[in-house]
């Protein structure tokens, strides 16, 4: 089906009440069907790891801590999604989803095994 423009047009009468109106405006293109972020994001991610490691030190550094987990979710779906990193890491697929949540509290040991699975590891670092 192919989308033709669409007229947008505006009528003015010039003050007088007459029914004949003259048609002002410009024909316009239809907006570009557009596509979610994640698409962009998840191709970013997948190409370089080390956009994929500054993505995370970056959400790292953020006061909110849920941020982070949130990052390490959009990291997991951009490297073959929650199933195949819960399987790889031997993790239940709904509690890794809850633990990557915002509110998530993942433990020490769940935290170095999805980063493990992801190619990733945590390091310390003096301020």
């Amino acid at each position: 089906m192919k989308i033709q423009p669409i007229a947008v047009s505006e009528y003015v009468t010039g003050g007088r009440t007459s029914a004949r109106r003259k048609p002002i405006g410009k024909t316009i293109k239809p907006a570009p069907v557009s596509v979610p972020y994640e698409v962009g994001l998840d191709e970013r991610l997948r190409k370089s790891p080390k956009y994929a490691l500054n993505y995370l030190n970056i959400c790292l550094d953020d006061p909110d801590p849920g941020l982070f987990l949130l990052a390490l979710r959009d990291v997991a779906r951009a490297y073959g999604g929650m199933a195949k990193l819960s399987q790889k890491a031997g993790l239940n697929r709904e509690a890794l989803y809850q633990t990557l949540s915002k509110r998530g509290n993942p433990t020490l040991t769940k935290l170095e095994a999805l980063l493990d699975v992801l190619g990733f590891r945590l390091k310390i670092e003096r301020k």
